[in-house]
């Protein structure tokens, strides 16, 4: 049992390193979200396009990046067109405004 628990400990500490983003399979990340599954994070609505999984299939090797827990995206440009045609229509509200 204490390797185990070596194990399970080890990949707690890469998991931090990593800043805990990983790929996991479907059957993993559904354990996962049995666990909590009124957690916060399996209730937030993100845009279809966001999905990583089918656009990193379409694109060729010089096209993926990766990004660590402290750097940001490149900015959609789908989102930003739809923000921007929004905002024109008037339908959109500032935060701040």
């Amino acid at each position: 049992m204490e390797k185990r628990q070596q194990i399970l400990h080890d990949r707690n500490l890469l998991l931090l390193r990593i800043g805990f983003r990983a790929l996991v399979d479907q059957d993993t990340c559904e354990q996962v979200m049995a666990v909590d599954p009124l957690h916060w994070a399996w209730r937030r609505e993100r845009p279809v396009h966001h999905s990583r999984a089918f656009p990193m299939l379409r694109r060729n090797v010089q096209q993926v990046n990766t990004y660590g827990p402290w750097s940001s995206l490149p900015p959609c440009m789908l989102c930003r067109t739809m923000h921007l045609s929004l905002h024109a229509r008037g339908k959109f509200e500032d935060q701040d405004e």
